[in-house]
């Protein structure tokens, strides 16, 4: 038996707990924010990559790979350029939530496949 699942989670709890501890204007709330990038790429791309006997798993993953990494560069963009920082001004805190609701929009997807699967 192996531990590596509980390390997954436990990774995934860190930067969860970080930002938690360290709120918006702290320097470190960007730090764990950025290390979640690893579980918002990592899960989708492990599952369409690995479940192979799964077509609709695989293409809700790879679906939601694609928003994943759109949000992550909507929500990096506005640190490279005043320009591309003015103009999200208004609607930066949506993009923020969009890698959320996806994320766990995702999750509940999958969730629903998996059980209506299995039922």
């Amino acid at each position: 038996m192996t531990g590596a699942p509980a390390y997954l989670v436990g990774f995934l709890a860190i930067p969860a707990v970080g930002l938690a501890a360290f709120p918006t204007p702290h320097r470190l709330h960007n730090v764990f924010g950025l290390l979640q990038i690893v579980s918002f790429i990592g899960a989708p791309l492990t599952a369409a990559l690995t479940w192979q006997n799964q077509p609709t798993v695989i293409l809700l993953s790879w679906t939601e790979l694609a928003v994943q990494v759109v949000a992550l560069i909507l929500n990096l963009a506005p640190a490279f350029s005043p320009r591309v920082r003015e103009a999200f001004a208004p609607v930066y805190d949506l993009i923020q939530r969009l890698v959320f609701v996806a994320w766990y929009g995702w999750y509940a997807a999958l969730g629903l496949l998996l059980f209506l699967r299995h039922s």
